[in-house]
């Protein structure tokens, strides 16, 4: 005899085979309707140990008895590092079953990155362009995590060893945690030559109008003959230059984007002046 379904059932045997030695049983099958599930809190930081498990345990016959993997002995556990966790549930009836669960680190938190301040180089006598130096690995730009030694890395660009003519540069570093958060910070360097005596004949100068649209005027005191006049975009790309050999001083700037320039102004004898210039 077979039976596989919950319900009460009755026997009847006999013995050597003489009907007249019988005896009947009552079986009870029981149902063992006992379930469980479970939902886990991860943790930040793969080093932390503050993760939980809580278990939802439906059905079958109280009281409950809960056997972990981890030694516990109670429904939900805490405290819990990085792992996988199993628990068999047993009821009165000695029903059970198994659930598994893992506690992971979930790291959502950006690392907070520590910049320069807008900064001006001046090139010594005799230099004409500007080295740029490893501001990470100097020290000057840094980064902090909510888990402890999590910064993976700091990216600059212009990247260091780059060589940077006279101009205004963005410069841009990115801190990246090991779960892949980000913090960005850009700073303004400007780039200028060394200012010398003949640079102050040129202290006078002014551009108008500034916002400009399609004309821009030079007035300076008659007496300061101009070389050339060269505009640059904030990146330090040059985008235009005018010989002012006749002292020009009217340009024609419409064929320039709208956005903000760099103009550099150079007199004969070899002065300069830069403004800013913005295009409508």
């Amino acid at each position: 005899m077979s039976v596989s379904a919950p319900g009460t059932y009755t026997v009847f045997y006999t013995t050597n085979g003489a009907c007249s030695n019988t005896a009947n049983f009552e079986i009870t099958i029981l149902d063992c309707t006992l379930s469980a599930s479970a939902v886990a809190t991860n943790v930040t930081c793969a080093s932390d140990t503050d993760g939980s498990i809580e278990l939802t345990v439906t059905g079958g016959t109280l009281p409950y008895t809960f056997a972990w993997n981890n030694s516990a002995t109670t429904e939900d556990v805490s405290g819990l590092p990085v792992g996988n966790y199993e628990v068999t549930v047993t009821d009165a009836r000695n029903c059970s079953v198994i659930v598994s669960i893992e506690v992971e680190a979930v790291d959502n938190v950006d690392p907070v990155i520590s910049c320069l301040s807008d900064q001006t180089i001046t090139l010594t006598s005799g230099e004409t362009t500007y080295t740029v130096p490893d501001f990470v690995g100097n020290g000057d730009v840094t980064a902090t995590d909510n888990c402890d030694g999590n910064v993976a890395s700091i990216t600059q660009n212009p990247a260091p060893g780059s060589s940077l003519s006279q101009g205004e540069y963005d410069f841009t570093f990115i801190a990246t945690d090991l779960a892949g958060n980000t913090d960005e910070c850009t700073v303004k360097i400007t780039v200028e030559e060394t200012l010398g005596l003949d640079d102050l004949s040129l202290n006078t100068l002014s551009i108008y109008p500034n916002p400009v649209g399609n004309l821009l005027s030079i007035e300076l005191p008659d007496y300061v003959e101009l070389e050339d006049m060269t505009i640059y975009d904030l990146t330090g790309k040059e985008v235009m230059n005018i010989n002012l050999n006749r002292n020009q001083k009217q340009i024609d700037v419409s064929n320039l984007q709208s956005a903000q320039y760099l103009v550099s102004i150079r007199s004969k004898n070899g002065a300069k002046v830069i403004r800013r210039l913005l295009k409508k």
